[in-house]
């Protein structure tokens, strides 16, 4: 394997994907900054497509840096004592660094060893989605040498931002008013998930949508085929389908209608797979905390 050719072409992708997007700097980069300001690991977690990659560049960018994802194809086989050669690949292609980003790095068993290893000299961006990488786990498998941000979505000011409509606590009683209102009003219809903000028709944010929803919200693991027509049966009196226009509620102004529980989840670890919210903190806290 050319690991050298892998992670330039990955460089050269993530930056052809910053220039063709108006990128909008995120609310949680000055907590991320302070956090890599000496060597250390941090950990961007999140749902899927919220901007977790984008992220982790803007905080490097300025600094001399390795990048590697391994959600590729190529690097699928990739095991812990390739790890050194994927290392040795950035060296040659950029020298020294001080950054290196390691996207979705949950794939690798042993991983964790790997990042405990590098953060004594360098800064260490981890990013991973969903249940292969939470909170209290990667807490576990650090020994707590970490610092961890959550991403979402766009928050509303973000939205703003990236609409170039300016918001103060007085311009909601000046003419610009509308503009915001009306920016509300698409925004709690679409969301703040960065490629549907910046989807060029109505089609093309729908059909971003819909894919985000079944990836987030309906994959069914593969199991046999009688235990998923039972768990579905269990399950059938509490849930409803989703589509991008609808929310049912469950469990009244507490969680959102939720895909069955797989077998060795449980309700309380819900929160880190990053499917909902808290009611009263949709946009705010560590998963699984309530403020």
């Amino acid at each position: 394997m050319n690991f050298k050719r892998v992670v330039a072409e990955q460089l050269e992708e993530l930056v052809e994907i910053e220039s063709r997007s108006r990128l909008v700097p995120r609310e949680a980069l000055s907590t991320g900054k302070s956090a890599l300001s000496a060597p250390n690991v941090l950990a961007v977690l999140g749902v899927r497509r919220c901007g977790k990659s984008v992220f982790s560049h803007m905080l490097a960018k300025g600094y001399n840096f390795g990048y590697i994802n391994f959600d590729d194809e190529r690097l699928f086989d990739v095991k812990t004592k390739d790890l050194d050669d994927l290392l040795q690949a950035l060296y040659d292609l950029h020298g020294k660094i001080d950054f290196i980003i390691l996207d979705e790095i949950q794939k690798v068993l042993g991983w964790e060893l790997f990042a405990n290893r590098l953060r004594r000299t360098k800064r260490v961006i981890v990013t991973g989605s969903n249940s292969k990488l939470l909170g209290r786990e990667i807490a576990t498998e650090l020994r707590g040498r970490y610092e961890d941000i959550l991403m979402l979505p766009f928050s509303f000011r973000e939205y703003l931002r990236y609409r170039d409509i300016s918001f103060t606590p007085t311009s909601i009683r000046t003419a610009a008013r509308g503009s915001i209102v009306a920016a509300f009003d698409d925004y709690i219809r679409h969301g703040g998930f960065p490629e549907v903000v910046m989807a060029r028709n109505e089609a093309e944010r729908r059909k971003l949508l819909q894919n985000y929803f079944k990836t987030i919200f309906f994959a069914i693991r593969e199991a046999p085929e009688g235990q998923r027509a039972a768990r579905q049966q269990t399950h059938h009196r509490e849930l409803s389908p989703l589509s991008p226009g609808s929310i049912f509620c469950h469990r009244k102004r507490e969680v959102l209608f939720l895909p069955p529980p797989q077998d060795h989840e449980s309700e309380k670890d819900l929160p880190d797979r990053y499917r909902f919210c808290r009611a009263g903190a949709p946009f705010c806290g560590k998963p699984g905390e309530d403020t």
